[in-house]
């Protein structure tokens, strides 16, 4: 059996690969009943978000101000 663990490797995986049927089956019915991983999936998905927004432009310089760290952790916190 796996664990949340495996599942959330498996979805940062099908960020960058297509994953089996079986596999995109297996994360859904985990998702369903898993609230730390439903958790983790939208986190993960917000957090991908603001990376692809906050560097989208190249020539911004690409470190975080102390403000925007702590902005960050407290919309993760949510």
């Amino acid at each position: 059996m796996k664990r949340c663990q495996d599942y959330t490797e498996e979805l940062e995986k099908q960020k960058v690969q297509r994953l089996s049927i079986s596999e995109r089956i297996g994360i859904r019915f985990h998702l369903a009943i898993c609230p730390a991983c439903r958790k983790y999936f939208h986190d993960s998905e917000q957090l991908d978000k603001w990376l692809t927004k906050r560097f989208k432009d190249h020539s911004v310089n690409a470190s975080f101000t102390p403000e925007e760290k702590e902005a960050l952790k407290e919309r993760l916190r949510g």
